[in-house]
């Protein structure tokens, strides 16, 4: 329900946020300012088309793609801003794939050396670390070492340092020159892009993924983590959990590696490793703010229109 009230607006601006002593969910004002309470979402975009808006969850499309497959275990899918990459678990590679909207075409493949076990990767148009000098890098994960280590992206070869010590670890995903590392203990530990030292706080638990975390991906400064069903959940940086989660499994696949993630314009692909198939869905979205957050019993609102 929505109520009219005259002065929560004070000259503020669309996306921003203040703490109002009200407890309805959509405020109105004098004015005509619309202010959404945090924890109620909206999926009216199209009214409130200068609201910044939220993947909230993903609707399959009924299409999916079968890429020229280059080794065992399809374990993970990542996407560059042009092309496709997708891990091969027990072939030791990442592999670079084109794609046209109606099918897959490999290009060329990293090798991540003998006996590792790539599962998660992030794309890095230009690297932070010390010892990239500004390269385009990919991390991946090698969940047989609990390694987490870094690859140019143009040539292959392995960059100086790496992330160690991270045993189960599934994915990795760089966010604001932080490192964000997934393990299969329940938690995501964090590390400078700089120089690989812990941050601190160095960790946050991911309860609603739990022990079985897949794989995970970025998108719009949250990160979202599959777990063993094929099911993402959405967390903010802080490890916060939006409220927010996506079927990304619709063969109903029972996997104990399901895959990876990536988000593209307005679409999410998916991968599986039973049937080697690459899934798209549209992205489900919203406006403001997905987690509910108080202060003095005020709850925080956002201006949507």
């Amino acid at each position: 329900m929505a109520i009219t009230l005259g002065g929560a607006g004070g000259g503020s601006e669309v996306n921003d946020t203040k703490y109002i002593n009200s407890r309805t969910a959509l405020i109105t004002t004098a004015s005509g300012e619309k202010w959404l309470q945090s924890g109620t979402l909206n999926t009216d975009t199209a009214t409130y088309s200068d609201a910044t808006t939220l993947v909230t969850g993903a609707t399959y499309t009924n299409s999916n793609y079968t890429p020229p497959n280059q080794g065992a275990i399809m374990s993970g899918i990542m996407n560059d801003g042009t092309n496709f990459w997708i891990s091969y678990r027990n072939s030791q590679i990442i592999s670079k794939y084109s794609f046209n909207g109606s099918a897959f075409t490999h290009i060329s493949n990293i090798s991540t050396g003998s006996g590792t076990e790539p599962v998660g990767m992030d794309y890095i148009a230009s690297s932070v670390n010390e010892d990239d000098s500004g390269e385009a890098v990919i991390y991946v994960t090698d969940s047989s070492a609990g390694h987490v280590k870094r690859f140019n992206a143009a040539t292959g070869a392995l960059m100086s340092g790496y992330i160690t010590g991270q045993s189960g670890c599934f994915g990795a995903v760089v966010v604001d020159d932080v490192v964000f590392v997934g393990r299969q203990n329940g938690y995501v530990y964090m590390f400078s892009a700089i120089n690989h030292t812990a941050m601190s706080p160095s960790s946050f638990a991911i309860a609603e993924v739990g022990t079985q975390g897949q794989n995970m991906a970025k998108h719009n400064g949250y990160i979202w983590v599959t777990n063993r069903n094929g099911v993402a959940y959405k967390y903010s940086t802080s490890g916060i959990y939006q409220g927010s989660s996506a079927n990304l499994n619709p063969a109903s696949v029972s996997s104990t590696e399901y895959g990876g993630l990536a988000f593209v314009g307005d679409k999410v692909y998916s991968n599986n490793n039973q049937d080697n198939k690459v899934y798209q869905f549209n992205q489900n979205n919203s406006v403001g703010i997905s987690a509910k957050s108080t202060q003095g019993g005020a709850p925080l609102y956002t201006r949507i229109k």
